[in-house]
């Protein structure tokens, strides 16, 4: 299938799939190109329409299957890429008395590699990319800057409903041993009542899965990936129960169709704590604070003494998840993969890059004070 090659009579001739890929991927560039200037249509006539039609009847497939599907597309698309590059090479030895013939292959080898590319990019982009250039997160959910003082306030009544959460739940939550499924479930609900409400699309036929290599993921500093090419989100099997829940609710808010990091990260906030359980809620808000490195709220001295500070028990589960990630030593491989994710969200749109998960707490805190009772 994939050899390319005739080493006792080598020519040009390239299969229909070499063409294809390569001329699919030049489309996909096209329409992104394209597409960057006109949120609008992208919102209109596919993250609303097109899109969840697609991606509900991929869920089909990734529904039944027992075990993540995500390190078996990266394996094969990874064996699929040595199989053309090996064979390439061997072409490129077999013809190495034939300076013609060897350049021939070299540029067949070339070709076939980005064959494979541009089918990768047009898949990604038709049944999930295009997503990143929907309308802003701030359109979507009509939502305006803060001034700074009623972002205080709004972090105050943060940290007064952390507080009462946490006294609400009477369990050793360091020691808790809560059931994936049930919590995957339960989100699945959560996001189902919270888009509802806003009209937008629903994707709720999708089984959360497990990574196959959890633990090298933890080491990697990966929480959750999303795979578009089966919508299946996935996170790894060492996440905190504590938090677990938003970590779904993130990687489900991918499923629909919220792309950026920081449009996902609103939604898996936004969505527990409006419509999730007690756990839920204080699982989003844990993760709240974490993400923005404060223990309770940080102004100045002034501020600082009117201030309500999240209350021990808060801490102390917050110690007890750091904690228990120490079990995991991060891998030096970790730095260089997330500068490369950096360049790729960049290169999808976000500006800020990796930055923009941490926009998300900022849009977050946006949309509660909308709220009437915040």
């Amino acid at each position: 299938m994939f050899s390319i090659f005739n080493k006792k009579h080598p020519n040009f001739s390239l299969k229909t799939w070499h063409w294809l890929g390569c001329l699919f991927g030049a489309i996909a560039f096209f329409l992104w190109w394209l597409l960057a200037d006109h949120p609008q249509w992208v919102e209109s006539f596919y993250s609303l329409t097109w899109y969840p039609k697609l991606a509900g009847f991929l869920t089909g497939f990734s529904f039944w299957s027992p075990i993540s599907l995500h390190e078996l597309i990266i394996v094969g698309l990874i064996i699929t890429a040595l199989v053309i590059l090996i064979s390439g090479i061997f072409a490129v030895i077999a013809s190495r008395n034939n300076p013609k013939w060897l350049s021939i292959n070299i540029v067949k080898t070339l070709f076939a590699e980005a064959a494979l590319a541009g089918w990768v990019v047009f898949i990604f982009s038709v049944v999930w990319g295009f997503n990143y250039l929907r309308q802003p997160t701030e359109n979507i959910f009509e939502l305006t800057e803060m001034s700074d003082q009623l972002k205080r306030q709004v972090m105050v009544e943060g940290v007064k409903q952390t507080n009462g959460l946490r006294q609400q739940i009477t369990e050793n939550l360091c020691s808790q041993n809560a059931n994936f499924r049930e919590q995957d479930h339960s989100v699945e609900r959560v996001l189902d009542q919270f888009l509802t409400f806003h009209e937008l699309p629903v994707i709720n036929s999708a089984n959360s899965k497990t990574f196959i290599i959890s633990d090298l993921m933890k080491r990697l500093g990966i929480a959750g990936i999303y795979n578009p090419f089966v919508a299946q989100p996935g996170v790894t099997s060492f996440q905190h129960p504590i938090i677990r829940p938003h970590t779904i609710a993130h990687e489900r808010a991918h499923l629909n169709g919220f792309a950026d990091e920081d449009s996902a990260n609103l939604v898996a906030y936004v969505a527990l704590w409006r419509y999730g359980s007690v756990e839920e809620q204080y699982s989003a808000w844990l993760q709240f604070w974490i993400a923005t490195g404060v223990q309770g709220v940080r102004h100045t001295d002034t501020e600082n003494a009117a201030v309500e500070k999240l209350s021990e028990q808060v801490l102390n589960d917050w110690q007890c998840i750091r904690e228990y990630n120490r079990q995991w030593a991060r891998l030096h491989i970790s730095k260089p993969m997330w500068k490369t994710y950096d360049k790729y969200l960049k290169a999808t749109g976000s500006k800020q890059g990796i930055a923009s998960y941490r926009k998300g707490e900022e849009l977050a805190l946006q949309y509660l004070s909308k709220l009437p009772n915040k």
